[in-house]
């Protein structure tokens, strides 16, 4: 089975912030509202574009989000309580065909989540085998699609290559934040960088960045393009060339 493509889509302050500041999940409504009214006039008009561009050049059908894009990164992990009168779940469950899948990776039962598809797009949530039983049983109870993958956390390779299989993908797009942006660099999973940054210095200690948990520099880009908007916002498209270290190419990268 090949690995499929990933192509990260941030939009950064040019400090390179993903966040109006410290805490708080990076899609909560209260969030995205002060993080949007960071933008230039131009922002909106230069996401769309990337957006029909992405759609256009490679027809994904699966986003890859983080479980800290839906909740604070301080959340507690949910306690390992195994209740001998519940059957097991199975190791994976899909409930259906649609049209895309959101896949969020949560290998600690963090998201409380109240819904299993939005229009045409399912979600799929990615666990290990070390996922909290009662999370799983949750999961399983409300009908929400998902799959195991790795035995203490997530395997990011195991996860993009199973997600194109189910779909018939060869693109998936990276729309998490900073750490599972991260996490894909080290992992080699990632071709293109798609870059959306706009006149803003957000600074705040805290705030996270487009790539985080690297204890390395990851590697160099090179870049293949350039949109600028008419109030300075800035489309830049990069192409990821290899790691400074093979090392970083971990084939069983992991994730929480």
């Amino acid at each position: 089975m090949s690995t499929p493509a990933v192509v990260l889509t941030p939009i950064a302050s040019i400090d390179g912030r993903i966040t109006p500041g410290a805490g708080g999940p990076l899609l909560a409504a209260g969030v995205s509202k002060r993080w949007e009214s960071l933008w230039a006039r131009d922002t909106v008009d230069l996401v769309q574009q990337r957006s029909d561009y992405l759609v256009d050049r490679f027809s994904p059908r699966v986003t890859l989000e983080g479980a800290d894009s839906f909740i604070t990164s301080s959340a507690p992990t949910r306690p390992s309580k195994v209740d001998g009168s519940w059957p097991r779940p199975p190791a994976q469950c899909l409930r259906g065909e649609a049209e895309s899948l959101l896949a969020v990776t949560d290998s600690r039962g963090r998201v409380e989540w109240t819904h299993q598809q939005k229009g045409r797009t399912e979600l799929v949530v990615l666990i290990a085998e070390s996922t909290p039983i009662d999370y799983v049983r949750a999961l399983y109870d409300r009908e929400i699609s998902y799959l195991t993958i790795g035995r203490s956390q997530v395997d990011l390779r195991r996860a993009v290559r199973e997600l194109a299989a189910l779909t018939g993908t060869t693109t998936i797009i990276g729309a998490g934040g900073g750490h599972l942006n991260g996490a894909l660099c080290r992992a080699g999973l990632v071709s293109e960088l798609h870059l959306i940054t706009f006149p803003s210095v957000v600074g705040v200690v805290g705030s996270t960045s487009f790539l985080e948990g690297a204890e390395q520099p990851i590697g160099t880009v090179t870049r293949l393009g350039e949109i600028h908007g008419s109030h300075g916002s800035t489309w830049t498209q990069y192409a990821m060339t290899r790691p400074y270290s093979k090392r970083h190419l971990n084939v069983t990268h992991v994730l929480h």
